[in-house]
């Protein structure tokens, strides 16, 4: 290891340990101040309001994108028809502001000739499209169809003769066909648009896939080009017009980039990093008056000007869900448009600037996060839709993370807040690697009061495992959401029947089995030490009671055990030319791995009823299995993990306010939607169990067709649904988890770090183990 490295980590630990230390306790007592009350006509400077427009004149038909054209004050709709889902093909409906009237751009086309993409010049109006037809070369494709199912269909012999034509269209602001162009079979070869432009003088500006910028004239005539952008240039989230060129988002090592383009020349001007910017970017259009263009982002709207980017709408503030912004556009009395999925269908809203002078009695609870997710997101602007007397405003803290704070940023900054009394109500406590420091100080309120005060949300209403592994001394700080788990399971006939087990049932079960039989899949040195150290963390150290234990003899026949594995040098690799037959001989291990007694032992990662079966019955074959769990010391071998972990602010001012929005979280109406993750209410926990034995069902109770079959290879198996021994099992197992997942980045640096020089530098397991214990030792001491 780089010794210089390992010296900056050190001091980075120390900085982080010092800053910790300084918060002797965040224990709220008789003489700890309470925050200040916030109010919303104090703190919202970015709010809109929204009325909803009328899309049932086009009810038939889903948004799949919308551009505003300027010179006639409308906005066009590329639309599809969602009663008809075989046919793919787009039609464009053109509308005024107020959505008041819709009309169907008939425009001429060849039979199975469809529009790819399309875009309105905002300047004069024109409308230029590129379509595409697909041919065959006289084969009779009717069969493939889901009508006719013909099992003997020849796919090989249809994509080898399937042949497609692209052609440049522009119409004049009335429809009439100005120009049309096909495309040579060379330039449709190398075709992979991402999207399409028409510029005031007929040509066509292009990005591709392969991040490449091309002018077409209106001849289909290549005329400029840049083949690939800046060699730094990963990919491109966005591109869009300004008030005068275009502009465009991309990724690059240094992180978010903006820039402007030269159209002329096709070269990058006005480059600005926008690192600071959380959530994905989305969109770029043309500006106002005020601003040169806006950028949307998953957070809020932008407003270019000089150098600057200013926030323009905070969607959370106006009551919306910014992951589900399709487009934004402004209007010239500074009103805005947004085209927005919400509750599965696409929706239309005018938003106005609201008066913040009218929420005078609007109390603000704050949440603290690093990342929103969309049902989160949409349970804010639910709630802050429903009351007027308070309101949720997030605070993202993921944009103190940066490459040089090593991604601590965040955690120092909610530290720093909390220290000068201006920490958020709420803490969204998954979010940061150092919540369980923060709980061990007593940062976070006890949730017990609130619940059994409460008529809805009680301590009954909980999966009771769920209440217990996240007590601590009697009082409980936060409560998951949702839930997942981590475990490993093997075939009965060679791990036993005891489920969970200790190291030494491990290694010697491992030493037993047939001489021929792997551990597991990617079962080297690396990667076993960080695996099985990751799912036995609780056992080695105890934050309440500022103790640990990593140079126990478990952790040493540990590393000794999987000190025995061959180490993983990737390095030494030569992958572009790696034989087919190694990736085929990867892909049989891991689909027929445990089928065929290829490995002793598969790492289960699980988040609904149904992969519990799909475990059983497909990679197990139906075989009898034992969930042997991660070896532990502390006879709990599930991974316990969880998303969205909220508690309140132990000196909040606001705690019920901040409990009202809380609760919302574990009401069945939310936990009855949760499709990837176990809920903790235990009414949606058993709804979702019984829902596991039949046929998936969408949202308007259509049920999917063939669920229940599983895919090893090209091997179908049909493994039909849980029967309810089996439901009766794995609901077992769920309730037995007794212990979450401990994460704190800190301690994960020092065993990455002494890990790298067990492995590197030819230390012992007792030299390791022993300096693992004291610099965690010193890490937990220091925490005040």
């Amino acid at each position: 290891m780089n010794k210089k490295h390992f010296q900056s980590n050190i001091a980075l630990s120390a900085a982080i340990i010092f800053t910790l230390s300084a918060m002797t306790s965040c224990k709220s007592s008789e003489k700890a101040e309470k925050q200040e009350v916030k109010t919303a006509d104090k703190v919202l400077t970015a709010s809109y309001s929204s009325v909803e427009l009328d899309l049932s004149l086009i009810d038939n038909y889903e948004i799949y994108s919308a551009r505003y054209c300027d010179s006639n004050s409308s906005v066009y709709l590329e639309v599809y028809d969602n009663t008809n889902f075989e046919d793919v093909s787009a039609c464009l409906y053109k509308t005024n502001l107020d959505f008041s009237s819709f009309e169907k751009l008939e425009l001429q086309l060849q039979e199975n000739e469809i529009i790819a993409y399309y875009d309105i010049n905002p300047t004069n109006g024109k409308l230029g499209i590129l379509t595409s037809i697909t041919t065959y070369d006289g084969m009779d494709i009717s069969d493939y169809k889901e009508e006719n199912k013909d099992e003997e269909f020849d796919w090989e012999a249809m994509q080898e003769s399937e042949k497609t034509t692209y052609s440049f269209k522009i119409y004049d602001e009335n429809l009439n066909l100005e120009s049309e162009a096909t495309l040579s079979d060379e330039e449709c070869d190398e075709m992979y648009f991402n999207e399409l432009y028409l510029l005031d003088n007929d040509n066509f500006l292009i990005y591709d896939s392969d991040i490449s910028l091309s002018i077409y004239d209106k001849n289909g005539n290549k005329i400029s080009s840049v083949d690939s952008l800046p060699d730094d240039v990963e990919w491109i989230d966005s591109l869009g017009r300004t008030n005068d060129g275009f502009a465009f988002t991309y990724y690059t090592e240094k992180g978010n980039m903006l820039a402007e383009i030269d159209i002329e020349t096709l070269e990058l001007k006005n480059t600005t990093n926008i690192n600071n910017f959380t959530g994905y970017l989305s969109t770029i259009v043309p500006g106002n008056e005020d601003y040169s263009f806006f950028l949307s982002s998953s957070e809020g709207l932008f407003g270019k000007k000089g150098d600057e980017l200013e926030e323009v709408i905070n969607w959370i503030d106006s009551d919306l869900n910014g992951d589900n912004i399709l487009q934004v556009f402004p209007l010239e009395n500074g009103d805005f448009i947004a085209i927005i999925i919400e509750d599965e269908s696409v929706k239309a809203y005018n938003l106005t600037k609201r008066d913040v002078s009218e929420l005078s009695d609007t109390v603000i609870v704050t949440l603290g996060t690093c990342y929103i997710d969309e049902q989160l997101s949409s349970l804010i602007s639910e709630f802050n839709r429903e009351n007027t007397d308070c309101r949720i405003k997030v605070k993202n803290y993921d944009k103190y993370n940066t490459e040089e704070n090593e991604y601590t940023g965040a955690g120092e900054q909610l530290n720093n807040d909390i220290l000068k009394g201006e920490g958020p109500d709420i803490i969204d406590a998954s979010s940061f690697e150092n919540y369980a420091v923060l709980e061990s100080k007593g940062c976070f309120a006890d949730l017990y009061p609130l619940l059994d005060k409460d008529d809805e949300i009680t301590r009954d209403t909980f999966l009771p495992n769920v209440i217990k592994m996240n007590e601590k001394n009697g009082k409980l700080y936060s409560i998951p959401t949702c839930f997942y788990i981590n475990t490993l399971a093997g075939k009965t006939k060679y791990v036993g029947e005891k489920e969970n087990w200790t190291i030494d049932e491990l290694i010697e079960t491992y030493e037993n089995a047939p001489d021929d039989m792997k551990l597991m899949a990617d079962a080297d040195k690396e990667s076993l030490l960080s695996f099985f150290i990751y799912g036995n963390i609780n056992g080695f150290i105890d934050y309440d009671k500022k103790e640990c234990n990593f140079n126990s003899p478990e952790m040493i026949k540990l590393l000794n055990f999987c000190d025995t594995f061959e180490t993983f040098e990737a390095d030494e690799i030569d992958w572009e030319n790696l034989d087919e037959s190694y990736w085929q001989q990867q892909q049989y291990e891991y689909e027929y791995g445990m089928i065929n007694d290829i490995f002793l032992l598969y790492n289960a990662y699980i988040s609904n009823f149904r992969e519990f079966h799909e475990l059983a019955k497909g990679y197990f074959n139906g075989e009898p299995f034992t969930f042997v769990g991660f070896p532990t010391t502390t006879g709990s071998g599930i991974i316990f993990e969880s998303d969205t972990q909220l508690a309140i602010n132990a000196n909040s001012a606001v705690t019920e306010t901040a409990w009202k929005f809380i609760k919302k979280l574990y009401t069945e109406k939310y936990q009855d939607m949760l499709d990837y993750s176990f809920p903790v209410n235990i009414n949606s926990f058993n709804k979702a169990a019984d829902a596991a034995q039949n046929p998936q069902k969408d949202s308007e109770g259509t049920v999917y067709e063939e669920d229940d079959i599983f895919f090893i290879g090209d091997e179908e198996i049909k493994i039909g649904y849980m029967n309810d021994e089996e439901k009766e099992r794995y609901k077992n197992y769920l309730l037995s988890a007794s212990e979450a997942l401990i994460y704190d980045a800190e301690i994960y640096k020092i065993f990455e770090e002494e890990i790298t020089e067990f492995i590197e530098e030819d230390k012992t397991a007792e030299e390791t183990a022993e300096m693992i214990q004291n610099r965690a030792e010193i890490y937990i001491n220091e925490q005040g």
